[in-house]
Formats: structure tokens, sequence, C-alpha cells
């Protein structure tokens, strides 16, 4: 797409590249509130470790098993057996 300077090396593309522009949409308010929109916290609604692992397991690294996936995330104990860009 040309945005970045290849100093060294080689780059090659096999198949197709999308972009997708965003807009910032975090407001000046607390994560909860970023979250929520300003609805109510629901207990019964909130996904647990064990649901949030399974969900990543079988939605992100098995049905995007044959995919490049970037993930940024906080929740290193998601990321055993993957590649590590240091931060």
């Amino acid at each position: 797409m040309g945005e970045l300077q290849k100093l060294t090396g080689s780059a090659k593309l096999c198949g197709t590249v999308a972009y997708v522009a965003q807009t910032a949409w975090i407001q000046t308010k607390s994560v909860r509130d970023n979250i929520l929109f300003g609805r109510p916290m629901d207990g019964e609604r909130a996904v647990d470790a064990h649901t949030a692992s399974h969900l990543f397991q079988e939605c992100v690294r098995g049905a995007l098993k044959h995919k490049t996936v970037v993930l940024v995330t906080h929740q290193v104990e998601l990321l055993h057996g993957g590649a590590f860009l240091p931060a």
C-alpha cells in the first residue's frame, strides 16, 4: 500500500490486500463507559476467562487458522503457541 518504506529485505504478496479506514470512537470517559456506552453493567452477560479463552481458540485461532491474524491485547494468557512482536 506504500505507507511504509522498506529498508532491507523483500516483500511478497500472495492473495489480496484490503484497506479498512478507521475512525476513532473512544470517548473521554472511563474504559467501562467506552465499552458499555451508558448501558448498565450486566453481571450475567460478563465474559469470564474460560469463556474468553474458548471464544479466542475456536473463533480467532480456529476459524482463521489459515489466515494471518494481528491481535493486540493485554491478555497474554491467550497468546500461547503464537508468534510475538515485542512492544
